[in-house]
């Protein structure tokens, strides 16, 4: 890539097998491709467009293997990267704020 100034076409290189979905790790191999072809198709990504809300995680009970809830912060990058907006509120806001809170955006 670097020597020819280019990048390589990615779908003869993406990572995919639509019918693998890895428990342990909660992933789907099938994604890359499928979000791929969605932002082909639509012109943005899959949360393109839209505003959202992210809550802060509750305390969740689980094993001590499993890992937790992604952060808001995670959660936060997945949405601007896939097109859209995200606001990480710092504490879950009363219903009747949340229309405020979107319309502050």
């Amino acid at each position: 890539c670097g020597r020819l100034g280019m990048w390589v076409n990615e779908a003869a290189h993406e990572w995919h097998n639509p019918g693998k979905i890895d428990a342990e790790l909660n992933l789907w191999h099938g994604a890359p491709k499928r979000w791929r072809q969605y932002w082909e198709r639509n012109g943005h990504g899959p949360f393109g467009e839209q505003t959202y809300l992210v809550l802060p995680a509750k305390d969740v009970a689980r094993a001590e293997d499993k890992p937790g809830p992604p952060t808001a912060e995670l959660i936060e990058k997945i949405i601007t990267e896939g097109g859209g907006n995200a606001q990480v509120l710092p504490q879950i806001p009363k219903l009747s704020q949340i229309g405020q809170l979107v319309q502050g955006q």
